[in-house]
């Protein structure tokens, strides 16, 4: 029998796979990007063909883990923003169940932001206190304090990330959408929960930021334009190079961005609206510099060993 384990993280804008061995060394990692929040602003329903898409990946990914020794119905699935959105997830996940035998855990924002920073911890090479997390997913961005041993007093989700960016962007420009995210960061309920976790120059713990948005952007800083490379892990990022990188390609379609970065692939498709929003984030909190992880949700919940009912999402 396969001592290996896996799981399965779907997002709004990527489905992410991780399978480990026994002493949680990692081992395969794959990842496709299906958009399955797409225009779930306007629609509140995951669209057809990104059903299909995302479908398909999951297809691939039981292929993968069986010919690891693993079992489909033991893999660890869970899904995240999109889906909390959404009127028809269950009559998806049903299908996904009934065809593949995934049983899809729909987290809550409080549970997406305790694997995520367990997952976190995890990477981290020494134990860190008051560290800051910010994990910008599709359809969702995380800010996760972290105290001692693995405790989270307090985080907060707030309902954009870089697929309902991106779309916002398309539909109104990037004026109107800057003109968003003020209004949003401003707003009396996000803006007395972005002071939480605002730090004074001198007095910030380290902020560590962690998916698709960050981790890319650091590989490409780091000069790594053709694919990802695992070496970014641990490296820092200034705020201001963000914005110069901004600057510079925002005006790039996503082919262009795609043939200028090849390691971007289909993330092209969503990057500036992500790093437009990283941008506005980043000014609000205050932070002028920042640390790469490359671990998340999904090697939390690995960690773990499963889902905790508290951290059900429950409509």
């Amino acid at each position: 029998m396969s001592n290996n384990k896996a799981s399965i993280d779907i997002g709004s804008n990527s489905i992410l796979l991780l399978i480990v061995n026994a002493k949680f060394s990692e081992k395969i990692e794959y990842s496709f990007i299906t958009e399955l929040g797409k225009d779930i602003n306007k629609t509140k329903l995951f669209s057809p063909s990104s059903m299909e898409s995302t479908f398909n990946a999951l297809s691939e990914y039981r292929k993968i883990i069986i010919s690891n020794g693993i079992d489909p119905s033991e893999v660890i699935v869970t899904a995240t923003e999109a889906a909390r959105s959404v009127n028809n997830a269950d009559e998806f996940f049903h299908r996904v169940y009934s065809e593949l035998g995934f049983k899809v855990n729909i987290l809550s924002s409080e549970g997406e932001a305790y694997y995520s920073a367990r997952g976190v911890c995890l990477g981290l090479s020494e134990s860190k206190k008051d560290l800051l997390a910010i994990d910008l997913g599709g359809g969702s961005t995380e800010l996760i304090k972290i105290t001692g041993q693995l405790k989270v007093p307090e985080s907060i989700s707030i309902p954009v990330g870089a697929v309902r960016s991106q779309d916002y962007l398309l539909q109104n420009g990037e004026d109107v959408l800057n003109n968003y995210f003020d209004e949003l960061f401003t707003s009396q309920e996000i803006s007395s929960s972005i002071n939480k976790f605002k730090f004074k120059f001198k007095e910030r713990s380290t902020t560590i930021c962690l998916a698709g948005t960050f981790v890319f952007l650091a590989n490409i800083l780091s000069g790594y334009y053709q694919s990802f490379n695992k070496a970014i892990h641990g490296s820092n990022i200034n705020y201001y190079d963000l914005v110069k990188f901004l600057d510079e390609n925002k005006m790039l379609s996503p082919q262009k961005l795609e043939e200028k970065f090849p390691c971007l692939g289909k993330r092209s498709l969503n990057f500036i609206g992500g790093l437009m929003l990283a941008k506005k984030l980043l000014f609000y909190l205050a932070i002028d510099s920042f640390e790469i992880s490359t671990y998340g949700l999904r090697h939390g919940t690995l960690d773990e060993g499963g889902i905790k009912d508290e951290f059900l999402f429950k409509k």
